[in-house]
């Protein structure tokens, strides 16, 4: 399984990140959230993208309607995509939630044979 965003859906993200700033302080790197650094919130969302099928999971979602899945807590996780295609999803995330989400990621996994 490989699963690869690309790097044109990071730059969609990142050039909406100034007008979210406007209206959403964006939190430092160092600076932990609900008492646990942003490092291990990391691997808590790669462990969270990774606990899908494919068929099933918020990764490979076409328009958002799964993005409440598996989610708890006072972060929610936004996912990525299995593609290279622009992804468009429409999420309802509950109020005073911290929204993580990685810009760009890749994960390859040696094949068993």
């Amino acid at each position: 399984m490989q699963f690869k965003p690309t790097l044109a859906a990071a730059l969609l993200l990142a050039a909406a990140l100034p007008a979210l700033a406007q209206t959403v302080p964006l939190i430092p790197p160092d600076k932990p959230v609900a008492g646990v650094s942003q490092e291990e919130w990391s691997k808590r969302w790669w462990r969270w993208a990774l606990s899908f099928d494919e068929d099933g999971s918020p990764v490979g979602d076409p328009d958002g309607s799964l993005c409440a899945e598996g989610q708890s807590g006072p972060v929610w996780f936004l996912a990525g995509t299995y593609e290279t295609a622009r992804t468009v999803r429409k999420c309802r995330v509950p109020a005073g939630k911290t929204l993580f989400f990685p810009l760009v990621n890749f994960i390859a996994v040696e094949p068993d044979d």
